[in-house]
């Protein structure tokens, strides 16, 4: 897991050789390489070899569509690593790739911090089973309710005001899980109804309560360009609640929590690992395995 955040998507996504948008399996294919590479004991030269052919092969998908209309290729995750392994197995037996952007001088800083400065803190950690373009909502939603005693029956509308590619996700009830995860009103009526949004809001159970059913159509999405000049280095929104009595209550600008600029806390962390993993660790065991990763 580290080797793929500090050789991965931190290292490459500095370096700006495509002119889309395109998916973070991109890099996956790279990381996925060098990780075959290393667990297989590969010589230098199989390395490079290994690293210069999947950037060659590497899926650069275009990753609007599948926001448009969500499928299970997601980010080309799964493809992204199935051209990182095979081109470290046809490295090993000798076949030759492209020079790796990470051997030219020009990369070479991003090169030289291996080992001296890890990337992995600097990448985003997501407090929430979704879209990261969908947590600046959720974070203003909270916001507001955290500073006022708002029942959810009294809100008449809310009003997410966000960047261009947050506008573009599915604002419907969700048929799958794909289509939950690329979602932005599901999301943010779960968090509002039930105050969180973890992987068992994920589960088909929630795709027909009705709670949420009636809820969602109260939430309006607007592209706003006051938040597409930062985009992607910062996912932010702002968020307006409007009542039944019609009061208006705002978030203002509020940050997608779980980056460098937003972190989470240790605690939040602990609690979000503790919540993924309790399925199949116990108690003591997870303290043992957080205290094994931490430190």
């Amino acid at each position: 897991m580290v080797t793929k955040s500090e050789q991965g998507p931190e290292k490459y996504g500095t370096i700006d050789c495509y002119p889309v948008y395109h998916s973070s399996g991109t890099w996956g294919s790279i990381t996925s390489a060098a990780v075959t590479a290393k667990l297989s004991g590969f010589s230098t030269e199989q390395v490079y070899n290994s690293l210069g052919i999947a950037e060659w092969q590497a899926p650069v998908n275009p990753m609007m569509r599948c926001i448009d209309t969500p499928s299970m290729c997601k980010d080309g995750i799964g493809w992204g690593c199935t051209a990182g392994v095979s081109p470290a197995l046809m490295a090993r037996e000798g076949f030759t790739g492209c020079p790796s952007l990470l051997g030219y001088q020009k990369y070479s800083k991003h090169i030289d911090s291996i080992g001296k400065y890890y990337n992995i803190m600097e990448l985003y950690f997501k407090p929430y089973a979704c879209c990261r373009w969908a947590q600046p909502g959720i974070t203003g939603v909270l916001k507001i309710l955290k500073n006022n005693k708002i029942s959810p029956d009294k809100i008449e509308k809310i009003i997410i005001y966000t960047f261009r590619e947050s506008a573009a996700l599915n604002s419907t009830i969700p048929e799958n899980s794909i289509e939950a995860q690329y979602n932005i009103s599901f999301p943010v009526a779960s968090t509002v109804l039930f105050g969180k949004f973890w992987p068992e809001q994920l589960m088909e159970c929630n795709y027909s309560d009705q709670k949420l059913i009636k809820f969602i159509p109260k939430i309006v999405v607007k592209a706003d360009k006051r938040f597409d000049k930062n985009f992607p280095q910062v996912c932010s929104s702002e968020v307006e609640i409007v009542l039944d009595s019609g009061k208006t209550t705002t978030s203002g600008i509020v940050e997608a929590k779980g980056g460098s600029n937003n972190p989470m806390t240790e605690a939040e962390l602990l609690k979000k690992f503790r919540n993924l993993v309790s399925c199949c660790l116990k108690n003591n065991e997870i303290d043992n395995f957080y205290h094994l990763i931490s430190t």
